[in-house]
């Protein structure tokens, strides 16, 4: 993980009763994040989530979901995630804002991704994703599901995409692209 410092104003305020943790709001700050965070969790069978999170967070930050995510930019979010920790329930909006992202050793990387991610449900829906690759047009619609096994369906347009492979050639792409499937069996139809 690159090194990500936070810090937060004043102390945590938590309390633990009746099997039900809660913290008062707080604010982490650090480079380019800003976010206020609150909410409860309820141990009983099976443990309730109450929990909201509102303002701008770092990019960087998608290196703790997958080491090798290299991310720019920044977002902004206002989210509540309900429901159950087996069946989360989530509302609110994700905000891209200039974001670049790169993964190991792709040969290519998104650039200036800006766009709007609707938290609906078990669902995080792409409503309109849009950045640059190789100096053409990226789109990406579509949705990644948080149930027991993530899944997920992105359909992405290229237009006039330069990308370096092999690694001595450079290609042109054209065209469509969907993705569906899970982490552990995706697939292209």
């Amino acid at each position: 993980f690159p090194a990500i410092k936070m810090t937060n104003e004043n102390p945590i305020q938590v309390q633990y009763a009746n099997r039900r943790l809660e913290f008062g709001r707080f604010r982490m700050q650090g480079p380019a994040t800003n976010l206020e965070v609150g909410g409860s969790i309820h141990f009983a069978h099976p443990a309730a989530l109450d929990l909201t999170a509102k303002g701008k967070t770092a990019a960087t930050l998608l290196s703790m979901v997958a080491a090798k995510i290299q991310a720019t930019g920044e977002s902004t979010l206002e989210v509540h995630v309900g429901g159950t920790l087996a069946q989360p329930q989530m509302a609110g909006t994700v905000e891209i804002n200039d974001v670049s992202l790169g993964y190991g050793n792709l040969p290519f990387r998104m650039n200036a991704l800006n766009g709007k991610i609707k938290l609906q449900g078990e669902r995080g829906v792409i409503s309109s994703l849009k950045g640059t690759i190789g100096g053409g047009t990226v789109s990406l619609s579509g949705y990644a599901a948080l149930q027991d096994v993530l899944r997920y369906e992105i359909q992405t347009k290229l237009s006039q995409v330069r990308v370096r492979y092999p690694s001595d050639f450079t290609s042109l792409l054209d065209g469509n692209l969907t993705l569906r499937g899970s982490p552990d069996r995706g697939r292209a139809p």
